[in-house]
């Protein structure tokens, strides 16, 4: 999801890159606390427009799955 939100800034014009909590060689969460691997970052002067996109894709999310399924024709 984090490389989907990255790219989905950078396509807006936000320069956006990840910071993972990972140590390589590693199996486990270094950052334990919401089961978090890492974090999206931009810019401070990029902050609200970049809430505001990824409030509007979380939002789409959340329409996506409420949807009802869509039918589709069984093939004969």
């Amino acid at each position: 999801m984090a490389l989907t939100v990255r790219d989905l800034l950078r396509e807006n014009g936000i320069g956006a890159m990840l910071k993972s909590y990972e140590v390589a060689g590693f199996n486990i969460d270094m950052h334990h606390s919401g089961g978090m691997w890492g974090e999206v970052l931009v810019e401070e002067d990029d902050l609200n427009r970049a809430q505001e996109l990824i409030g509007a894709f979380r939002g789409t999310l959340g329409e996506l799955a409420e949807a009802e399924p869509v039918e589709t024709p069984e093939e004969e």
